[in-house]
C-alpha cells in the first residue's frame, strides 16, 4: 500500500544559488500523513494562544510607556505636540523619532539644537526604506543621539507629549513636520 505525503511549501524564497551553503533551505519539509495529522492542531492552537499573548505584551508595554512618560514629565523634560511642531516649522530645532524595536513603541523627541547640521554620523534620510534607520551603517548615529539627546538620565531633548486623540493622524503630522528616525539598537552596536 503506497502512503500519501503531504508536503509544506518553503515560506523562505528560492534556492540559494549555492545550495551547499544551506542544505535543505528553500525545501518542502516533508511531514508525511501522520506529521500532518499532528501539525495542523498544533499550528491553530499556536494560533490561538498568539492573541492573548500579543494583548498582555501590548498593556505591558503601554504601562512602561506611560511610567516612562510620567518620569519625563516630573524632570521637566516633556513638551506639547503644538509648541514643537510649531518649532519643528520654523525651524528651530530638530524632531527626533526614537524607535525602539520594529514593533514599538516609538517615541518622539524635539531638541533645539539642528541635529541635521550637527551631528557627525550619517543618518537614514526620510525618502530611504520605512526601517533604514536600524541599518548598520545607522549605529553610530542612533549611539550618538541616545547619549547627547534621549538618555533618560543624561539626555537634553524633550519628550513630545502626544495628543491622546488618534495616534495615526498624529504620527502622520509628526513625519510632515520632518522629523529624523532613530533605531535605539545600542545592544546590536558590536556586531
Amino acid at each position: 500500500m503506497k502512503t500519501r505525503q503531504f508536503t509544506i511549501p518553503s515560506l523562505f524564497g528560492p534556492m540559494p544559488e549555492r545550495p551547499e551553503e544551506k542544505p535543505g533551505a528553500g525545501r518542502p519539509i516533508n511531514l508525511g500523513l501522520l506529521g500532518g495529522i499532528i501539525a495542523i492542531p498544533l499550528l491553530l492552537v499556536g494560533a490561538l494562544l498568539s492573541y492573548p499573548y500579543t494583548w498582555t505584551r501590548r498593556f505591558v508595554q503601554n504601562r512602561n510607556e506611560a511610567g516612562f512618560r510620567e518620569r519625563m514629565n516630573q524632570t521637566g523634560r516633556t513638551i506639547p505636540w503644538d509648541e514643537a511642531k510649531r518649532a519643528a516649522a520654523q525651524q528651530t530645532g530638530t524632531l527626533l523619532c526614537e524607535t525602539l524595536s520594529i514593533k514599538g513603541p516609538s517615541r518622539l523627541w524635539w531638541t533645539s539644537g539642528i541635529i541635521a547640521e550637527i551631528t557627525p554620523f550619517p543618518f537614514a534620510k526620510p525618502s530611504d526604506n520605512e526601517f533604514a534607520f536600524f541599518e548598520k551603517e545607522f549605529i553610530p548615529f542612533a549611539n550618538w543621539c541616545r547619549e547627547k539627546y534621549t538618555d533618560p538620565v543624561s539626555g537634553t531633548a524633550k519628550l513630545v507629549v502626544q495628543p491622546g486623540s488618534d495616534k495615526k493622524a498624529f504620527w502622520r503630522e509628526a513625519r510632515q513636520s520632518g522629523l529624523i528616525q532613530m533605531g535605539w539598537i545600542n545592544q546590536r552596536a558590536g556586531g
